[in-house]
């Protein structure tokens, strides 16, 4: 079993869910003390969010390198429709932690304070469901091309939420799940895993053009992975 495992994801990518399952089958298991608490998202201390495009944070002291990564992904505008869809505070408070406003004055920053003019507009919008005066957004495409880019001492397994259920054994397999638990594990997700709400197909049709334009980039490059696919440490 991987011992310093990560989770990362520009988020509303069924981050919690993962989560959730790691340990989810370990309850018995001599390692499941271990792995409870690899992946902690209320370390006050933290100095890399789970939400955070990729930076030399692994240099500094106080964040210890993974041995592993898995970042997660799902459909860009279901995402940013899930996102808009929370207050607003909320939807601020995640982008902070995707550090959209611009690098921060220091990398050590737990909370980069974002101010309203930093904020989209998309934000503001109270009728999470109307895009069209949205401009553009490219939290998600900073977010997933700087963890593509990146040099890493670890193997980073780049997953699509919903094809979840089909590489659940790939992924049983990268992270050194026991032989013996990886069946019950692999039926466990595939018996609990539900698609997001959030559906960008049911907004109308000029809306869906918006979302659709809007992260053109980010879908080719994500259509042209694999939905589970491993970039190999390039730091040796």
């Amino acid at each position: 079993m991987v011992e310093r495992l990560k989770i990362y994801s520009y988020g509303h990518s069924g981050t919690t869910y993962l989560t959730q399952m790691l340990p989810a089958t370990a309850t018995r298991a001599p390692w499941a003390k271990s792995i409870s608490g690899l992946i902690d998202h209320n370390c006050k201390k933290r100095v890399l969010d789970p939400h955070t495009p990729h930076a030399p944070y692994f240099e500094q002291p106080r964040e210890k390198s993974p041995d592993k990564a898995i970042v997660l992904y799902s459909d860009p505008r279901n995402a940013l429709l899930s996102l808009f869809s929370k207050p607003t505070s909320r939807a601020r408070i995640h982008l902070e932690h995707m550090h959209y406003k611009g690098p921060p004055t220091t990398w050590n920053t737990l909370r980069c304070r974002c101010t309203p003019e930093h904020v989209p507009a998309c934000v503001e919008i109270e009728d999470s469901t109307n895009f069209l005066q949205y401009k553009e957004f490219k939290g998600f495409d900073i977010f997933f091309n700087s963890w593509l880019a990146a040099d890493t001492s670890f193997d980073i397994a780049f997953v699509k939420y919903e094809w979840l259920p089909r590489v659940a054994e790939d992924l049983a397999e990268f992270i050194n799940l026991p032989l013996e638990y990886r069946k019950p594990w692999c039926e466990h997700i595939k018996a609990t895993f539900a698609l997001r709400s959030s559906d960008w197909t049911q907004l109308d049709e000029a809306n869906q053009q918006v979302l659709s334009t809007m992260f053109t980039s980010l879908l080719e490059v994500q259509q042209s992975l694999p939905p589970f696919w491993v970039k190999e440490a390039s730091i040796k």
